[in-house]
């Protein structure tokens, strides 16, 4: 950026630094050659001009919100099923797994609540983002018997699918392979290593664009914590949207 650089050893010597004053920081930093000014602006549900550039300028626009990323660990019941006697899924009751690189699961199915002689599979699913469709990503466990699970610690079948098959959305659905009767059962879930985000998806995101038809599905987002450095051309402006008020931080470089 003009007026704005990284550090290099050849430029501090060009300002009259000798070679034993040269320590070069192991951080990032903006050396400035040029005045600035820091000012707030607050964007809101309405386009609102950010900048407009009388002449090319170097400038930095910062979404400084703080928004609680997912928590680390986080745990709650999928679904209860009771007395199920045919195929079915959660399709209409998702559990969102955005935020996570781990999931686990329990699968409980008392033996008194499933029908002698049946035997049903319970499979993963995960939704296709675009289409909202929903595809299985991997057979859970097969082969459910009574006789099965009357092997399983408290009627209990545990399973580590880490990230495997963990999109944004997750279900499952169970299949009557054999017999005739029904099975209650109940499938809860413990998800790990949540990671920065969005938990309320676009709250405090703002969006950028060059005029007022700004939109939140036509802007460049800005996320919570995020900066740009932008270099803009004279006339150029910079407008901003976003789902609630919200203040940038914008540095111009004169």
């Amino acid at each position: 950026m003009n007026g704005a650089k990284n550090i290099l050893p050849l430029d501090l010597l060009r300002i009259g630094f000798r070679p034993s004053q040269i320590k070069i920081p192991d951080y990032p930093v903006i050396y400035l050659r040029r005045n600035f000014l820091g000012r707030v602006v607050n964007i809101g549900v309405a386009p609102v001009l950010i900048h407009n550039a009388v002449k090319t300028q170097n400038i930095i626009i910062e979404n400084p919100a703080r928004e609680a990323s997912a928590i680390p660990t986080t745990s709650g019941l999928h679904t209860i099923q009771v007395a199920v006697a045919a195929a079915g899924n959660t399709n209409l009751t998702p559990t969102a797994v955005g935020n996570y690189l781990n999931m686990q699961l329990f699968l409980n199915v008392p033996v008194a609540t499933i029908g002698a002689g049946t035997s049903w599979t319970f499979i993963n699913q995960v939704q296709d983002p675009i289409s909202l469709l929903w595809v299985d990503s991997q057979v859970l466990i097969t082969g459910v018997t009574p006789a099965l699970v009357a092997t399983w610690t408290n009627n209990e079948f545990y399973a580590n699918i880490l990230t495997f098959g963990v999109g944004t959305q997750y279900a499952m659905r169970w299949t009557l392979d054999a017999g005739a009767g029904a099975v209650s059962f109940t499938l809860s879930y413990v998800l790990k290593f949540g990671v920065a985000g969005s938990p309320g998806g676009l709250a405090q995101d703002v969006f950028i664009g060059p005029n007022t038809g700004i939109s939140i599905t036509s802007g460049y987002p800005i996320q919570p914590g995020q900066r740009e450095y932008l270099q803009v051309e004279e006339g150029t402006q910079i407008w901003g949207v976003a789902l609630v008020a919200t203040n940038v931080n914008v540095l111009e470089l004169s």
